[in-house]
């Protein structure tokens, strides 16, 4: 499969490159002339990086229209650091995605949400069109240092996508980084955001619980 990664998201571009590493042609559309993929300093980023490189199932763009127009699947991502916040961006890169692909009506997925009904904001965003983007949600909310194993060996992967045939792809796609007891679950773009926001929130709550035991054990 051909994947074309916009931006410059953490996430995005470990699953790409990880996607990469299983054979997929992956293009690293980074929209910046700063852009390096090594000073996201992941373990075990760069030698898969590397690799792929080598064997040129990895690229990094610069032409938008030939990083765009030949994808199976556009992903778009976000910069957490981003000042104009996530839904800007990934409209903007959508626009992008609309103005530049005119052949076909492209798959983009999205793999970071910041709050319920996101998803639905960023669909909304384009539903007018005379040729609608097809969006999907398969979120990545990796660990900072631990990001490519996460990737690679995760206990769940969520896809959310509205159309049976989108949802197979997906499936088909992420399938190989399931492991012994890794479940895949398949569910429909909001369903998968619900999911996605509560499993955020039990991370969250878990990490807040270990703090404060171990605050009480330094007490004592």
């Amino acid at each position: 499969m051909k994947i074309t990664v916009i931006g410059t998201g953490r996430n995005e571009i470990v699953t790409g490159i990880c996607h990469s590493r299983l054979g997929h042609h992956v293009t690293l559309l980074p929209l910046r002339s700063d852009f390096s993929w090594q000073n996201l300093g992941e373990p075990g980023l760069a030698e898969l990086a590397t690799e792929s490189l080598a064997h040129d199932r990895l690229v990094i763009e610069t032409d938008v229209k030939r990083a765009l127009e030949t994808a199976d699947l556009i992903v778009a991502s976000s910069d957490i650091a981003s000042p104009n916040g996530a839904l800007s961006d990934l409209q903007n890169q959508c626009r992008l995605v609309a103005k530049t692909v005119r052949s076909k009506t492209p798959l983009v997925l999205i793999q970071r949400v910041e709050s319920l009904g996101f998803m639905q904001q960023l669909c909304a965003s384009f539903d007018v069109m005379p040729r609608p983007l097809r969006f999907a949600f398969v979120p990545a909310d990796y660990s900072p240092g631990r990001s490519v194993d996460e990737c690679l060996s995760p206990a769940e992967i969520i896809i959310g996508a509205d159309h049976a045939s989108d949802q197979t792809v997906l499936e088909q796609l992420f399938s190989p980084f399931i492991s012994d007891g890794g479940r895949i679950c398949v569910l429909s773009v909001r369903k998968a955001e619900f999911v996605s926001l509560l499993r955020q929130a039990e991370r969250a709550a878990q990490a807040r619980l270990v703090a404060e035991i171990q605050k009480l054990a330094d007490e004592f």
